[in-house]
């Protein structure tokens, strides 16, 4: 199934967002209520999830143009 690409392009982004929800919701009801733990934990995971997802594509990106560049300073040494 492929994604519309602002959709894909944002859902790094949308990771973050929903973390930050779940971490401030657990800030504001208080560490006394029971499921707080439980929101902070999915918050810093969604987090690290999104920011995963930012540097895996950033990484694959550079790693892409590095080969292009290296496949066209071939072609123009033959």
């Amino acid at each position: 199934m492929w994604l519309p690409t602002k959709l894909y392009e944002g859902l790094p982004l949308w990771w973050i967002l929903i973390g930050l929800v779940f971490m401030l919701s657990a800030l504001y009801l208080g560490l006394d209520y029971g499921p707080a733990y439980g929101y902070l934990g999915l918050g810093v995971g969604c987090s690290i999830f999104g920011l995963m997802i930012s540097i895996w594509r950033s990484q694959h990106r550079n790693d892409k143009s590095a080969d292009q560049q290296s496949s066209s300073e071939e072609a123009s040494d033959s």
